[in-house]
């Protein structure tokens, strides 16, 4: 496998681009596919414009396309420590009973205890790893799962802090119609775009969807080290295929139907077992799989994706998809930027096809 250079600031420089803050989008399309999508052949420099709502006719016939049925939990949770200080804490799967974890501020030190007021939880710091703190609730776990499902907010991301949705609507709309599964601090956000009636005019269409599970961490958003350049690894992130995802997916392939990962969690999950195994199988387990340079895809075909930070993981994930060459992918997100596209969580898409 191809790899890139290893210098974190050579990496920055080759895979960042000019983004805008007024680029970013800070709410999602109304209605979810109204979206806009940016069909892209980079190799023969075609691009085609439309939404996310005309997909059905724009993939080749029969697609499958793979989902990510992961659920955002609402993991954000406003505390007071005892001397009556406003923390927030952002607590982080997986939940052990017993013993949680939570990105919270240094005001949260060991020994301090911290109160949930309408509910009287609380929970006393006993350790602390940098900016997480290892926190003792004062319930069994049921309890406090049921909390952050009434009482938390959607932890949107850095980017998002602007958003002028209310708590109730990041809550809805930073969720997917996918999702089954609690686990994630942040969404899948292709995914995003997705609605009942799109699902029925891709099946009317005859292609067919298939899901995956990947629980996301808040390693997504952040900045890549020097250190996983180095090691070639990511943070680690949960992941499951069902076996009767397994067989879609496989049947897809023996037919030599096109395949369609919907977001890059989904992606990553695929091509996770498909190096682990040979081949795709059901499984269950943590990846920590970074892809770039010339990675040897095995299972998607195609990749729905939104558009992603500059000079992150992401970027050099869609570099690899689109070849690795270092440059396929700068000509797509200029000609998003140059038709006025929204990028992020909450913006728009583009469909890309291996290369």
């Amino acid at each position: 496998m191809g790899k890139p250079p290893q210098d974190l600031a050579t990496i920055a420089a080759k895979f960042s681009y000019p983004l805008p803050p007024e680029r970013i989008a800070q709410t999602p399309a109304t209605p979810r596919d109204a979206a806009r999508l940016l069909v892209c052949s980079a190799r023969e420099k075609r691009f085609l414009a439309g939404t996310v709502r005309q997909l059905p006719d724009l993939l080749p016939e029969r697609t499958l396309l793979v989902v990510n049925t992961t659920k955002v939990i609402p993991a954000l949770l406003p505390v007071v420590r005892d001397d009556g200080t406003a923390l927030r804490l952002l607590f982080l799967p997986p939940f052990i009973e017993g013993r949680v974890r939570a990105l919270a501020p240094r005001a949260a030190a060991v020994g301090a205890c911290l109160q949930h007021r309408s509910s009287g939880i609380s929970f006393r710091v006993v350790d602390r790893e940098g900016k997480v703190a290892i926190l003792q609730p004062s319930c069994p776990l049921p309890p406090l799962l049921r909390l952050l499902a009434s009482d938390g907010e959607a932890p949107l991301p850095p980017y998002l802090i602007e958003s002028p949705l209310s708590p109730r609507q990041r809550k809805r709309r930073y969720q997917t119609v996918f999702a089954r599964s609690a686990g994630s601090v942040a969404a899948p956000t292709a995914s995003l775009h997705f609605t009942r009636r799109l699902l029925q005019r891709l099946r009317l269409k005859g292609h067919t969807i298939t899901s995956v599970t990947l629980h996301v961490g808040l390693g997504t958003f952040a900045p890549l080290t020097q250190r996983e350049l180095e090691e070639g690894v990511l943070h680690e992130e949960w992941f499951r295929i069902a076996p009767r995802a397994a067989h879609r997916i496989r049947r897809a392939q023996e037919e030599g139907r096109p395949i369609v990962a919907v977001g890059t969690t989904a992606l990553r999950t695929l091509e996770t077992v498909a190096a682990r195994y040979g081949a795709i199988r059901p499984s269950s387990g943590t990846t920590n799989l970074f892809i770039r340079g010339t990675y040897p895809f095995a299972v998607a075909t195609g990749l729905l994706t939104n558009f992603h930070m500059p000079a992150s993981s992401l970027i050099l994930l869609v570099d690899a998809f689109l070849g690795g060459d270092g440059t396929q992918w700068r000509m797509v997100y200029e000609e998003a930027l140059r038709r006025g596209f929204r990028f992020l969580s909450f913006g728009d898409a583009c469909l890309l096809w291996r290369t």
